[in-house]
């Protein structure tokens, strides 16, 4: 049996990954979407968390995947990725996927851009995102820079077959965060995917279905 990990991002939840988990699974891999520790639910349980928790969350997450596969795929959205990376420095997997991972983070332009975008069309779903995302917790936000720091320093070891997934309109994680993924890698078989359109999360991408395509064609490939 072949598995596919799908990890959310920071202060997110398994929504953010739920439709390329639906089409991963289409294709015949079991797909597991773990809640990391202190997400999905109000600020204050965020709050209580820390990186060694998220992680754990990831790790028990694989460990239960390993049960019923004997070979797994890892694929991580925004901080996801990070964590990703971690679990691939660590265990035995047969391809990783980072989707918007930051290394650098936030394009003032794209955020600009974003913003104004979103006021114009009168998006307030999005308007209220940014808003809420101002009363995250400092101490969270000081977990979420440490797990970046400890990242770093790994990506050379890593050497399994990589996908870098990222959106030239990202204003959360820096385009350049893409480029210095995949250049510090080891992996012999690596491949990078710009999207004009997209900007973080895949939902609000005009084609998302084109990435979620993409994407299950890597894992296909290497799984």
């Amino acid at each position: 049996m072949k598995g596919c990990l799908l990890i959310h991002g920071y202060t997110g939840a398994p929504f953010e990954v739920e439709a390329l988990a639906k089409h991963i699974h289409s294709l015949g891999y079991e797909v597991l979407c773990p809640t990391l520790h202190g997400h999905g639910g109000n600020r204050k349980e965020l709050r209580k968390s820390t990186c060694a928790d998220w992680f754990e969350s990831v790790e028990n997450s694989y460990f239960k995947l390993s049960e019923s596969c004997d070979e797994i795929a890892v694929l991580g959205f925004s901080m996801g990725g990070l964590l990703a990376i971690n679990l691939a420095n660590k265990y035995s997997i047969k391809c990783l996927v980072t989707m918007s991972t930051p290394i650098y983070c936030f394009d003032t332009i794209n955020l600009y851009l974003d913003i104004r975008d979103n006021i114009e069309s009168r998006n307030f779903k999005r308007i209220i995102e940014y808003a809420y995302a101002c009363f995250t917790p400092m101490k969270s936000n000081i977990n979420f820079r440490k797990i970046l720091w400890t990242t770093k320093p790994l990506l050379k070891k890593i050497n399994v077959p990589l996908l870098v997934v990222h959106g030239k309109r990202d204003p959360v994680a820096h385009q350049r965060s893409a480029h210095y993924i995949y250049t510090q890698v080891s992996s012999n078989q690596k491949k990078i995917m710009l999207y004009d359109s997209l900007k973080h999360r895949f939902q609000y991408c005009n084609n998302p279905h084109a990435i979620y395509y993409d994407i299950g064609k890597f894992v296909q490939a290497h799984l």
